[in-house]
């Protein structure tokens, strides 16, 4: 036999089975082992069968132009599905983002919802709470403690009326128990909070200077505005000061009647 090696160790019959070249032998034909892996395929560890002795005319060094073309079919479903998956997986994206953008859209509406992320962020630093016909007060957000446990916070709660406005409350305790009595307003710093203690000031000022109201000024405000280095406007001050002169002469002159009627006795 003579050691003639061959161009390609693999070679393949027409219908594209493989065989493994093993050598040519004396009469011309080629010494072969069938491989048990199909065209194309490849192993880590080819299982290969029985000798066989074939013309050279029956192998070729690459695969038969129908075999190809079959893979090549093969590789062109295989990419079209994956292609599909693509466009379904992009769609389910643009559907789940579309659903998120109603969401968010919807929850913009509502106003006590502004900082609800931020909240469950921990982004909250200090918040503004006001008390029914009292004075707001600026609050680091930590120290929100219960009134009797007070390694616990105290419980932040989103209240919502049948019209649909939100507005946050803060518990007297933890679970909720003994109602709320607090309006809050989350902020992300305390220069936030300062900011929303002038809109409240202003909000007080038109309630206290219009005489439809039953809001009067107080000194506790103009005292809240100079603790904060808040505006306080001078009409304010005027109106404050004229009703601390009514009322000091409406005393006086509650005084005057009652020493009237006791010199009269």
């Amino acid at each position: 036999m003579k050691g003639r090696t061959m161009p390609s160790e693999t070679m393949y019959d027409d219908e594209g089975r493989a065989y493994h070249y093993v050598q040519t032998l004396d009469d011309g034909k080629l010494l072969v082992r069938r491989l048990s892996q199909c065209c194309g395929d490849e192993y880590d560890d080819p299982i290969y069968g029985e000798l066989l002795a074939m013309l050279p005319g029956c192998l070729m060094e690459s695969p038969p132009v129908q075999v190809a073309d079959q893979k090549v079919a093969e590789a062109r479903k295989t990419l079209e599905g994956l292609k599909r998956q693509i466009r379904e997986s992009r769609q389910a994206i643009r559907d789940t983002e579309a659903g998120a953008a109603k969401v968010m859209e919807r929850l913009k509406r509502h106003k006590g919802l502004e900082q609800l992320d931020r909240f469950l962020e921990n982004g909250i630093t200090h918040y503004v709470e006001v008390r029914s016909w009292g004075v707001p007060n600026i609050v680091a957000f930590e120290d929100a403690t219960c009134d009797y446990e007070p390694r616990d916070l105290k419980l932040l709660t989103l209240y919502g009326k049948s019209d649909g406005c939100l507005q946050w409350r803060l518990n007297k305790y933890r679970d909720g128990s003994s109602g709320s009595d607090v309006d809050v307003y989350p902020h992300t710093s305390y220069e936030a909070a300062l900011e929303d203690c002038q809109r409240l000031i202003a909000a007080h000022e038109l309630e206290a200077l219009n005489p439809e109201c039953h809001r009067c000024p107080s000194d506790d405000w103009v005292a809240f505005a100079a603790k904060y280095g808040l505006f306080i406007s001078d009409d304010y001050k005027t109106a404050l000061q004229a009703a601390k002169d009514a009322a000091r002469r409406d005393a006086i002159s509650k005084a005057k009647a009652k020493l009237a009627e006791l010199e009269d006795a």
